[in-house]
């Protein structure tokens, strides 16, 4: 076999593990990033001028590996509106371990203007309680966002009822929250 012939295979060998070591990496901070468990922790310093609150909320990494993300973000949506959006800045979370993560939710000043009038007027005709009459009516999206290998973008997204959301965040039992 002659040099150049024996360059190619080393090439080839090379290539070949760069790319396995690449889908491994994304592969597995995909799954951690899929496995983070949360639940709130406290809402305090509420600013009315600006409609946000300082927020807490509990991470759980159940993995044996660390995790690290860029941003997570949760956007609570009041049929199909952007009504209140929290943005935490990112952080690694250690194996079996929970972080907590501090955060600042926002109102979107006119979708709560918006509804306040809505159940105002629906006060007014005698309509009590029709604003959230239905479960549909608010949804909640969570993103995670994070690098593998710290330059492919992965992000791990996550729709659901305000009901499931909200018992996410109240997990206190084992089951549910690996970390407790």
């Amino acid at each position: 076999m002659s040099s150049s012939s024996r360059r190619f295979v080393w090439v080839g060998i090379g290539a070949s593990a760069f790319i396995a070591i690449v889908v491994a990496s994304i592969f597995v901070n995909y799954y951690t990033l899929n496995n983070l468990q949360f639940r709130g922790n406290t809402a305090e310093s509420i600013d009315f001028a600006t409609l946000s609150m300082d927020m807490k909320i509990d991470a759980c990494n159940p993995t044996p590996i660390p995790t690290r993300f860029d941003k997570f973000t949760i956007a609570v949506n009041y049929r199909g509106e952007e009504f209140a959006t929290m943005m935490i800045n990112g952080k690694t979370i250690p194996p079996y371990q929970t972080t907590i993560l501090d955060g600042r939710m926002s109102v979107n000043g006119e979708a709560f203007a918006g509804l306040f009038m809505k159940t105002l007027a629906d006060g007014l005709a005698g309509r009590q309680g029709q604003s959230f009459e239905q479960e549909e009516d608010m949804t909640v999206v969570t993103t995670i966002d994070s690098r593998a290998l710290g330059f492919i973008p992965i992000s791990d997204r996550k729709s659901l009822a305000m009901s499931e959301f909200q018992q996410q965040m109240q997990q206190d039992d084992e089951d549910q929250f690996s970390c407790a």
